[in-house]
């Protein structure tokens, strides 16, 4: 996903944003400032039928770490 292109959907919607293509660890950390859902499938996929846990176990490292931020600025 092109972030430049979900900054400028962010300032056009009326409501939650989400991305349902192409999220992975590598690059969620640069789309959470303008997302609020994400739907993951071959990101984390071992193979068609299957989860990597160590991918998806990245994929809620980034998520977590960018929440504790997110939290740190509001407090």
């Amino acid at each position: 996903p092109n972030v430049e292109k979900l900054h400028d959907m962010q300032g056009q919607v009326q409501g939650p944003l989400a991305v349902a293509s192409g999220v992975n660890a590598d690059n969620l950390n640069s789309m959470m400032p303008y997302i609020n859902h994400v739907l993951v499938s071959t990101g984390i996929n071992a193979d068609f039928y299957n989860i990597d846990p160590q991918r998806l176990h990245a994929l809620m490292a980034v998520r977590d770490r960018q929440l504790t931020v997110f939290q740190q600025k509001l407090a």
